[in-house]
């Protein structure tokens, strides 16, 4: 149906669409499930009988699992928009483990600055501290860091992309020299000659 209006298709693993006029983004509803290691270990499900709800779940964040209906009303069963109000970055639901790229993304909302003051869900914190246990970072590609990183040096507030890299103990294997790096130039600051002798 998309196809013959005209849209074109993005990518070979989601049901997403290009408008052919306004290059807007459409998706089908979909569901996925986890049945490999890394960003692409997951099989996509999309037929007329995925219902809103299902899709809205398998979304990272609570804030991005909102929907709106025709009549303007609001469709939030995850309680994004409360998270909103109270600034808080939550998991939609315990499947955000299963992907390690959504901790880089995570890092990258806070180069928003509409986002950047939002705090993190404890238990969204206790999550992205089993991606990094699980290893599972090692398996996304080098292109799929690039595209977060691109997306964050285009932002109001990059550097806050690295800084939660660290925070966040993802530095592994994309980004050890990282520490290396903020721990040379801490030290050169805390040299009193380098402070007063330039």
């Amino acid at each position: 149906l998309f196809r013959s209006k005209g849209f074109q298709p993005v990518g070979k693993d989601f049901p997403v669409f290009l408008h052919p006029d306004t290059k807007e983004e459409y998706a089908l509803a979909r569901t996925e499930r986890k049945h490999g290691k890394g960003y692409k270990g997951f099989k996509i499900y999309a037929d007329k009988n995925v219902t809103l709800e299902e899709d809205l779940k398998r979304r990272d964040l609570t804030i991005n699992s909102i929907a709106k209906a025709e009549n303007g009303e609001y469709i939030d069963p995850f309680h994004g928009l409360e998270d909103l109000k109270l600034k808080r970055f939550r998991h939609t639901s315990d499947a955000f483990e299963e992907d390690p790229l959504r901790a880089f993304r995570l890092a990258r909302f806070y180069t928003y600055k509409h986002l950047s003051d939002f705090e993190l869900d404890n238990r969204t914190q206790r999550l992205l501290e089993k991606i990094v246990l699980n290893k599972e970072i090692h398996t996304l590609s080098k292109e799929r860091i690039w595209m977060e990183t691109y997306k964050a040096l285009n932002s109001d507030l990059p550097s806050n992309f690295f800084k939660k890299i660290i925070e966040y103990k993802i530095m592994k294997p994309f980004f050890e020299n990282l520490v290396k790096r903020s721990e040379e130039y801490t030290s050169e600051l805390q040299s009193p000659c380098n402070l007063v002798c330039r």
